[in-house]
């Protein structure tokens, strides 16, 4: 049973690191053809939407980026809680009361940080996501406005 939950797990985590890399790519991308769609616009009202478009889309890519480095901190957090658990296993093994106490409390103190990377990671996740949505619906806006304008 422990095989087939460490397979999924890792099944998960890979395609989570995919969806983060594909928003992060599509956002940077995003970001291109709005640079290229840049040349020869005048000075116009409709042009608002461009900019908050291209505003959406950099941050977006700014939360994706927090977002692979919070993920990141939050593996390095599990790698070094597993072996602080291997740790106190061993101490456990040897009897040795006042070592798996102290590290019991150091895991608890370590926990309440993970917990915020969580949470962090969380809404970096929503961010990049709805940004890059807000963004390519407000470049659509002002394509059409553009369309009509120029008509």
């Amino acid at each position: 049973m422990t095989d087939k939950i460490f397979e999924l797990t890792t099944r998960y985590n890979d395609e989570q690191a995919k969806h983060r890399t594909f928003l992060l790519s599509a956002a940077g991308a995003c970001i291109g053809f709005s640079v290229f769609q840049a040349d020869g616009l005048k000075l116009h009202w409709t042009l608002f939407f461009y900019v908050f478009a291209c505003m959406c889309w950099l941050s977006s890519f700014y939360y994706g980026i927090n977002l692979v480095t919070t993920v990141n901190s939050l593996l390095a957090y599990n790698i070094r809680n597993l072996k602080d658990l291997k740790r106190m296993r061993a101490a456990q093994e040897a009897e040795d009361a006042a070592s798996v106490q102290a590290l019991r409390e150091h895991i608890n103190e370590k926990a309440v940080g993970a917990d915020g990377l969580s949470r962090q990671a969380l809404i970096y996740e929503k961010a990049q996501y709805w940004l890059l949505l807000i963004g390519g619906a407000t470049f659509i806006l002002w394509k059409l406005l553009q369309i009509t304008y120029d008509a």
